[in-house]
């Protein structure tokens, strides 16, 4: 504390813009010197927000990908190299144990297709287009063992920062990336089998989920476990296993997690709906 007290003030802001608006939150509770900070001005709030985007999502929720499963549990799983830092709250996760019927629908970062196009809207003018998949994409696309699905690529506001295709057939793993969007043009970035990626369970391998977390990872789901493959950079075609789940034979969908509240800024007041009495 004393040493946050001897920094220059930008330097402090500059610090908590990159912790959780929970976290920013204690502090203030918790200090004097912090509820001073001017922790909820425009600029500090925009600068936390986007620096909250630049955090990788650690962990994952893992359900069964069928409406009909409405007394499946929940499973909520880390990263390796991330067991500490969720930010999970210990009470969410209670809810869910005790009520394994209720189901994540939202922060997915991909979104599954069965057709072969893609369609576009643009935010800023209204505008929509039908994009043109891969010829190879498309081809087999009937198979009941294929699976495709778009997720994000690259981290987010870098050069690279686009989109992906991810087909899934035959337990073999495609991976084509957007590298023009007005052309529709799309590079393959891999093609491997899944009994190649390394040491993973004895055969027949069968995959029952996949997703594309934080740009440049491929995370995926057998009968009995889940493991990640790294895309890019040092991890690059790096397996590791995950956890073990308990969903057996069913089709499974992944809901990213991060902590990503955010400060609401000046001004901000209660909905009436909290504010009222039960």
């Amino acid at each position: 504390m004393e040493m946050l007290l001897m920094l220059p003030d930008e330097i402090v802001l500059e610090i908590f813009s990159w912790l959780p608006a929970t976290a920013i939150q204690k502090f203030k509770s918790a200090s004097d010197f912090f509820r001073t900070m001017p922790l909820e001005e425009r600029y500090f709030v925009l600068k936390q927000s986007h620096n909250a985007l630049l955090r990788k999502d650690p962990c994952f929720f893992l359900q069964p990908n069928s409406c009909k499963k409405y007394s499946a549990i929940n499973e909520f799983h880390h990263f390796p190299s991330e067991k500490t830092s969720s930010g999970v709250p210990h009470n969410f996760l209670k809810f869910l144990k005790n009520y394994p019927a209720c189901r994540i629908l939202a922060s997915s970062n991909g979104s599954p297709y069965f057709r072969p196009y893609i369609m576009a809207y643009t935010i800023e003018d209204g505008e929509s287009r039908m994009l043109r998949v891969p010829k190879e994409a498309r081809r087999g696309s009937h198979d009941l063992s294929c699976k495709i699905g778009i997720y994000k690529w690259g981290k987010v506001k870098s050069l690279d920062d686009s989109m992906c295709l991810v087909r899934l057939r035959k337990c073999v793993f495609t991976i084509w990336v957007l590298t023009d969007y007005k052309s529709c043009k799309w590079k393959r970035v891999l093609k491997i089998r899944v009994t190649a990626m390394g040491k993973i369970e004895e055969e027949p391998i069968i995959v029952k989920g996949f997703i594309v977390m934080n740009g440049d990872c491929l995370v995926f789901a057998t009968k009995k476990k889940v493991y990640s493959y790294g895309l890019r950079h040092e991890n690059y075609r790096v397996v590791e296993e995950i956890s073990e789940h308990e969903f057996d034979d069913d089709e499974v969908c992944f809901t990213c997690y991060s902590d990503t509240l955010r400060l609401c800024g000046d001004g901000a007041t209660t909905l009436p709906l909290l504010q009222q009495s039960y």
